[in-house]
């Protein structure tokens, strides 16, 4: 935007020269714009008393930027004849010889005049100067001359406003101003807008011819001052592209360009400030439950809600489906590829149902589903920017009626010690309970079996039928059940007879089915019982405490009662031998050993302690009297070791400890079910390991930020009767750090130097 003063020089050449009488005069505007065409006018008056004769006119331009304009001259003679006169050029010399024009030569009268008219045009280059002329007739030559100023024109384009706050989808509407700032007119002003990528046309007033993004208005001419004002209107498309720039550009009818902004400068520029109303998608997965062994799975329904003020576009929902689970029928619009949910674009308020059904392909018999599910929603705002909100999860199971999964429950219970040659009763309940139909059918009857230990004899076989083995011991007994009617009853058990004195033998009760997807079912229970034997010494063990700690001690008393019968006249205490098992590693505590008859202190005569790994025997006791009638009591303690169970913790370790006590060579051996030189007594120990329970409080449930600091609360707390030993805390794969090791603080129970040990973990 701008224009031009050219340097204005003025040649006055005042009054005509004179000979004689003769006149010659050069009329026309003193003032010209560019771009502009005007007339002039030689008049040539002969003087009243002579002719002038051989005329030549001569007309010299200011510059060459006046150009003379074709086919505009033409010559009036004195008796009105008009001759059209193109002039011959010569340098800026335009010049019109009558004798050559009219082809014959031409005298004025006296007093009569000629005239030539012509048209000169103006350019973007032109500057101001002086038109002269001048005639040469036969006395002589007249001159005259007119200063022509020339009046450039300039241009300035606005466009407001310059910035507009708009949403992708709204029209905007902008003023393009044109404003003529310069001394002359202008001529064949051209304004073009052109939109931004993100910008489409929509109108204008008046009405400008748009192509492709650009809008173009042609004006004409616009006066010195004045000003035209145009009307835009555009659409928002897209969130980039959205600068807008206009430019005028104005010229000669040539073609010719005198100023264009968008060469020479002054473009007038406008901008949209997009305003972007973000999505927010909220949704909540349901547990997703599928019918047991149903080959149709389930349908799931879910409603996704855009609670966000902006659309949701490209909407996508991962889930991380595993292989057993198929995605089948999902509702259109929405689809599945494996990996996500397509949905349709979500408005702002806007809501969609998800509709799929769900069907378990994997091995019902093997394991039913269940597990974790993490649902990603991904989507865009108009703009294209994704979000990805925080994910959700939840689960997926199977489902049965109310009663629950199929399954089979066995309870067998009775004596765990049993005498030799004794009679128990074993009580056995097997029940059913859970899904009785479905697909595939119904389950099936129960099948029973308990398995007789070898050596026990069947006394009474609860309804069952029993098939002994083939020493007609042992062997089985089965039963057959409907799923609706519990097998409830008792069988009945012989002892076996000394042979299997100090045994262990395990009763075991199985129960099978299958379920109503042709799945097997099973449930068992069993029952260790340890044999012991009948015998002339009444033999009584306690442990104290019977449930110890592995670090800890367990005290035995062993106590016998010898009965007054003669058989044990000639049996001496100088001839027993006590034999401890010292089962689980369990060592000696030296100097724990205490010995008793009839409450008096008596000493061995000579120990052997194979502990821990072996026995702890006793070889003899100091005393030579028969043990008829009286009363011996042996104690002692036993420390668990390093290698005894449990090896872990937490861990619990239930055993048998044995202790006999052998009569000696003068004891004669009884019949099956007595055996009166060995006495034979069995304990159930348990020992157990401290246990804790480990906490941490102070972290987010689900994600945390990369670069977040936390205050971390650990709790350690003892969930056991016995007190952990040598406790130490140690984190492990740490993917942070403890900002600050002096901040440590604890409470309770505390080491006395809170510093961790750094082993690149602490």
């Amino acid at each position: 935007m701008g224009w031009k003063v050219p340097l204005v020089v003025v040649m006055l050449l005042f009054g005509a020269a004179f000979v004689g009488a003769q006149t010659l005069d050069l009329p026309g505007p003193d003032q010209m714009g560019r771009c502009e065409e005007a007339t002039f006018m030689l008049t040539f008056t002969a003087d009243a008393a002579q002719t002038a004769s051989a005329i030549v006119f001569t007309v010299t331009r200011p510059n060459a930027n006046f150009t003379y304009v074709p086919s505009s001259a033409h010559i009036t003679l004195h008796d009105g004849t008009d001759v059209a006169a193109e002039p011959t050029s010569s340098g800026l010399d335009l010049v019109w010889d009558l004798y050559a024009i009219l082809g014959t030569a031409y005298e004025l009268p006296p007093g009569d005049t000629v005239t030539v008219e012509f048209a000169l045009a103006t350019w973007c280059n032109t500057i101001s100067g002086t038109l002269e002329a001048r005639v040469d007739f036969d006395a002589g030559s007249l001159y005259d001359s007119q200063p022509v100023e020339i009046l450039p024109g300039a241009v300035r384009i606005t466009k407001t406003p310059s910035q507009i706050q708009a949403h992708v989808g709204d029209t905007v509407t902008w003023t393009i101003t044109v404003e003529n700032t310069g001394l002359g007119p202008i001529r064949n002003v051209v304004v073009t807008d052109t939109l931004g990528s993100g910008l489409s046309y929509v109108d204008s007033s008046p009405p400008g011819t748009p192509v492709d993004q650009t809008v173009t208005w042609e004006l004409g001419a616009i006066e010195a001052g004045q000003q035209v004002q145009l009307e835009l209107r555009a659409e928002v498309v897209a969130c980039e592209g959205l600068n807008n720039s206009a430019d005028v550009r104005f010229g000669c009818d040539d073609g010719s360009i005198c100023y264009d902004t968008a060469v020479d400068g002054g473009t007038a520029t406008a901008s949209i400030h997009l305003l972007v109303d973000n999505p927010l998608l909220e949704f909540t997965p349901p547990d997703i439950q599928i019918p047991y062994c149903d080959p149709d799975g389930t349908t799931v329904t879910m409603t996704i809600t855009n609670a966000g003020a902006g659309p949701a576009t490209d909407v996508r929902l991962e889930v991380n489906f595993p292989a057993e689970l198929s995605i089948q029928n999902v509702v259109h619009p929405a689809s599945w590829d494996g990996t996500y949910f397509h949905l349709p674009d979500l408005g702002a308020g806007e809501s969609f149902d998800l509709t799929f059904d769900v069907v378990y392909t994997g091995d019902w018999c093997a394991s039913g589903p269940s597990g974790n599910l993490y649902w990603q929603a991904i989507y865009e705002n108009l703009c294209g920017e994704e979000f990805r909100p925080p994910a959700v999860f939840s689960t997926y199971g199977t489902s049965y009626d109310t009663t629950g999964p199929p399954s089979l429950l066995v309870d067998l219970s009775g004596d765990n010690q049993v005498y030799i040659c004794t009679e128990h009763s074993y009580d056995l309940n097997v029940s059913f309970s859970g899904l009785d139909v479905c697909s595939n059918g119904s389950t099936s009857n129960i099948q029973v079996v308990v398995d007789v230990p070898q050596g026990f004899v069947v006394t009474d076989s609860g309804g069952g039928t029993w098939t002994p083995g083939g020493d007609g011991t042992g062997g089985t007994i089965t039963w057959t059940t409907s799923p609706d009617t519990a097998l409830d009853t008792s069988i009945g058990l012989r002892a076996p007879g000394t042979v299997q004195c100090g045994e262990v033998a395990t009763l075991t009760a199985t129960a099978t089915a299958t379920d109503c997807c042709g799945c097997e079912l099973s449930a068992s229970d069993s029952i260790d019982i340890a044999i012991e034997c009948y015998q002339l010494v009444t033999f009584t063990r306690e442990a104290s405490p019977r449930a110890q700690e592995k670090c800890g001690t367990i005290t035995y008393t062993n106590t016998f009662v010898f009965a007054d019968d003669p058989a044990l006249d000639n049996i001496s205490f100088d001839e027993l031998t006590f034999t401890e098992a010292a089962a689980n590693d369990q060592d000696y505590v030296e100097g724990t050993l205490s010995i008793t008859i009839d409450g008096n202190p008596a000493d061995p005569i000579d120990v052997v302690d194979g502990t821990p790994g072996g026995t702890f025997e006793i070889q003899g006791i100091n005393d030579t009297s028969s043990v008829r009638g009286k009363t011996l009591v042996i104690s002692y303690e036993m420390a668990f070791t390093a290698s005894s169970q449990p090896t872990s913790c937490p861990s619990s370790y239930t055993f048998y400890d044995w202790a006999s006590l052998n009569l000696g060579p003068d004891c004669s051996t009884g019949e099956e079910c007595t055996e009166p030189c060995q006495a034979t007594e069995v304990l159930s120990i348990t020992t157990t390991t401290p246990s804790m329970d480990v906490s941490i409080t102070g972290l987010p449930d689900d994600f945390v930020d990369p670069c977040g600091t936390y205050d971390v609360t650990i709790t350690l707390t003892k969930t056991s009767d016995y007190d952990p030993h040598n406790v130490r805390l140690q984190l492990e794969n740490l993917n942070y750090c403890i900002v600050d090791l002096a901040s440590i603080t604890c409470s309770g129970i505390c080491p006395a130097d809170l510093t961790p040990t750094d082993f690149g973990s602490y």
